[in-house]
Parts: structure tokens; C-alpha cells; sequence
């Protein structure tokens, strides 16, 4: 009698688990290789969406999802998944109240998906929630990958660069390809950790650009020293300031252009000599001690200045390359560098 109650009892516990797996309760279930690759390819695309905002990258991830949806039914991680990049997508087209059904759906299907955490970030307008919430993520995400980044970004941004220079090193030393932002936050936390930082950190929204405009360039060169202690006011506009500076000879052009070597060598000869050199012929006589700049050149008695004071360094001991444009970090360490010449400079 025993042994049959037993078969009975076993034999209604294999019915129960096989009819659970046909309603698709599967949440142990995995994702095949093939899409697995699809969704590490899509958030890969998200990284170069945040550093060229291309509408076409955008469009190439809705095509793969959509492929990757007609596999992912009946498996909660994988519809999870799916969902997590529909979400991403909205975000970008600013679909709030769409993200917000996403994030509802995603933790009834699978409370571990990364894409749960870091939407729910992505929404948060309160900095300290987010860190909150990525921290938590960290702990209870299956993957956890764009949740550090996230963190990481998020201390450069909120000026906490020896905790983001910790993340990145992590992701990196862990075999993570950061985008390439990131990499430049992560040198741009590791220089100013070991200097003084930023007076104003405003500033810290301009450094990871390529190229940098005038109004960039003067912005900073304001924020972050007393050089132009005249123009400090917030009501000026940067239209009327370039004017005002163009006007006492501070900078050669009124207009916002993309700043280069010899813009900068322009701006630093005034700041240090008080005089203005727009149309004036160079006193410099016979060889250049440049390569690449003659002694014709109005720059030439500027970028010799700025050379000679270590304010900024020839290309190979030789050659200046005066219309060569600068990243707006490198910008930075010559507008500090300029600071610290200047307090040694007789005025």
C-alpha cells in the first residue's frame, strides 16, 4: 500500500513540473548563444549612440530586437532582455511614461535583469537615487557591467574622480571595452585627482570634447581662473564677451571657431604682456626658431611666447603646428599650466 501511495506521490510531482514547463514558467531558462551575441552586439551600439547620437545606430538596434523578440517567447530572461532594449530606445525618444511601463514588466519577469536597474537610474532625476539604485543593482543583477560604468560616470560627473578612476580600472582589468567617453572621464578623473580638481564643475561637461569652440575655450579659461576677472558676470552673454575680448586684443576673431594652437598662443601673450599684436608685423628678423611658423607670422612673437614659457610644447621639439585644433582636456591642462606660469611672471 505504501510503495503505491509513493509511486503516485512521484508520479503527480513529474506531471506537475513537466505542465510548469509548458506554460513557459522557465525562469532558469537560458539564451542562446547566437542571441547572446545579438544583445552584447545592441549594447555595444548603445555605447557609440552616447558618443555620436546617430538616429541610424538607433535604428539598427530596433532591427536586431526585433529579430531577437520572435525568439525570445516563452523564456522570461529572455523576454526580460528584449523589453530592457525597447526601454533603452524609448528613453532616447523620451518617452517617459513608456519606460516606466517597461520597468514594471521587466521586474515581473525577471527582478535580476541588469535593464531593470539601470532604466529605473536612466528615470531617476535625483543623482544620490541613482547611485542608490545602481549600488543595489551591482548586487542583485545577474550582469553588472553597464551598471558600474553608469556608477563610474556618474562620480565624474558628481566630482567623486577617485571612485570612478577605481570602477573603470575594475571594468578594464576585467576585460570590459569602455566606450570611448569613458575612457577620456577615466583620464580626465585620474588628472584631476592628483591636482587641485575643478573650481567650477560645470567645467567637467566641457572636457571629454574632441574639439572645443571659442565659447567653450573662454568659458573655462572664466570658470577655472582669474584671468578675465572682468567678465564675470552671468548676465553677459559669450556673443558679447568674445566682442569685448576682440576688441582689447585678447583673441583674434570675435567668432566662435574652433579653437587651435595658435588661438590659444594669441589669448595666453595678451594675458602676460598687456598688449595687443591684431595687425601688427612681427620685429622678428631672419631664421624662425620654429619650423613651421615664420617670423612674418603676427603668431609668430605669440606661440614663441607660449613656447618659451613651457606653456605649450613643440611637436617633436620642432614644429608648433599652429592650426592644429586641441581636445578640450588638453585645453584645460594648458589653461592650468598657464595659471601656474603666470604666478611666477613679472608683471
Amino acid at each position: 500500500m505504501m510503495k503505491k501511495i509513493h509511486f503516485f506521490c512521484l508520479m503527480a510531482f513529474v506531471l506537475l513540473f513537466f505542465s510548469c514547463k509548458s506554460l513557459g514558467d522557465v525562469v532558469a531558462q537560458g539564451i542562446d548563444e547566437e542571441s547572446a551575441l545579438e544583445i552584447n552586439k545592441i549594447t555595444t551600439l548603445f555605447s557609440e549612440y552616447s558618443d555620436t547620437q546617430s538616429k541610424k545606430i538607433i535604428n539598427e538596434i530596433i532591427d536586431l530586437n526585433n529579430s531577437l523578440r520572435k525568439k525570445a517567447k516563452n523564456n522570461r530572461i529572455f523576454e526580460a532582455k528584449v523589453l530592457g532594449i525597447d526601454g533603452e530606445v524609448a528613453y532616447y525618444s523620451n518617452n517617459v511614461l513608456l519606460v516606466d511601463r517597461i520597468i514594471k514588466k521587466i521586474e515581473q519577469l525577471n527582478e535580476r535583469e541588469e535593464w531593470f536597474y539601470y532604466l529605473s537610474a536612466l528615470q531617476s532625476n535625483d543623482v544620490i537615487k541613482k547611485i542608490t539604485i545602481l549600488n543595489d543593482g551591482i548586487l542583485k543583477a545577474t550582469h553588472n557591467s553597464r551598471l558600474k560604468l553608469y556608477l563610474a560616470d556618474l562620480y565624474y560627473t558628481t566630482a567623486k574622480y577617485k571612485d570612478s578612476i577605481i570602477i573603470y580600472d575594475k571594468l578594464l582589468a576585467d576585460g570590459i571595452i569602455l566606450p570611448k567617453l569613458s575612457l577620456i572621464k577615466r583620464d580626465i578623473s585620474f588628472y584631476l585627482s592628483t591636482t587641485e580638481g575643478l573650481k567650477n564643475q560645470s567645467t567637467a561637461a566641457i572636457l571629454f570634447h574632441n574639439e572645443i569652440d571659442a565659447n567653450n575655450f573662454i568659458t573655462m579659461v572664466r570658470n577655472e581662473t582669474k584671468f578675465f576677472n572682468n567678465f564675470t558676470s552671468s548676465a553677459l552673454t559669450m556673443d558679447i564677451v568674445l566682442n569685448e575680448l576682440h576688441k582689447l586684443g585678447y583673441i583674434y576673431t570675435a567668432n566662435s571657431i574652433t579653437v587651435t594652437k595658435k588661438y590659444i598662443s594669441f589669448l595666453f601673450n595678451r594675458i602676460f604682456n598687456k598688449q595687443s599684436i591684431t595687425n601688427e608685423k612681427s620685429e622678428f628678423v631672419g631664421k624662425s626658431s620654429i619650423d613651421d611658423v615664420t617670423t612674418e607670422s603676427i603668431f609668430y612673437k605669440p606661440i614663441l611666447f607660449t613656447v618659451e614659457w613651457d606653456i605649450i610644447e613643440l611637436e617633436d621639439g620642432k614644429k608648433f603646428m599652429p592650426d592644429k585644433t586641441v581636445s578640450a582636456f588638453d585645453c584645460f591642462k594648458i589653461i592650468k599650466n598657464a595659471e601656474e606660469k603666470y604666478s611666477m611672471f613679472d608683471n
